[in-house]
């Protein structure tokens, strides 16, 4: 065996001695270390005075998908932030998400009566990502087929579809309204 063959060996078996059962360590993924700094430095700039900062932090969160499930908390206080922007993209984080974001859902059945239409469309479609476990928001998100504008109309039908796997009957009550 070369030299080289035998150190890439006694790394691998390093790696598997270091590695805690049923966990990935560092060795596995190099930038987990990173991630979890980022995420606390982001679930801080949540509640940032600059509206433009919270908001960069909510996107920051969500691009990083289930893996901030951490800031699921954070993003959910986020969904009662003044600023239209950053309740959008505290929403659009939790659908990044999905489902380890159930956690959110009583914040989002909440949020699903924002004012603003942008807000409630993204809202909807977090409990839609969010999948069978917001379950809790069949009946807001039924009533949201009646809201006045078609686009929360509509991922408010593909969020129940999502939810209960019932695709012909939020769409046949929304092409009725």
């Amino acid at each position: 065996m070369r030299r080289g063959n035998r150190l890439h060996f006694l790394l691998l078996g390093l790696q598997v001695f270091l590695t805690p059962p049923g966990g990935c360590s560092y060795i596995d993924d190099p930038e987990a270390q990173y991630r979890e700094k980022r995420i606390g430095i982001d679930i801080q700039a949540l509640s940032d005075k600059d509206p433009v900062a919270r908001n960069n932090a909510a996107i920051s969160l969500g691009f990083l998908g289930p893996k901030a499930a951490i800031a699921v908390p954070a993003l959910s206080r986020t969904l009662k932030d003044s600023n239209r922007d950053v309740r959008m993209s505290a929403a659009t984080a939790l659908a990044q998400i999905g489902p380890k974001a159930d956690a959110a859902v009583p914040a989002l059945i909440t949020a699903l009566s924002d004012k603003d239409p942008y807000v409630r469309t993204s809202v909807a479609a977090a409990l839609g990502q969010i999948g069978p476990a917001a379950a809790k928001a069949v009946p807001a998100l039924t009533r949201a087929l009646a809201d006045p504008l078609p686009v929360p109309r509509g991922e408010a039908a593909k969020a129940l579809a999502r939810i209960r796997g019932e695709t012909p009957a939020p769409l046949a009550r929304l092409l009725s309204l």
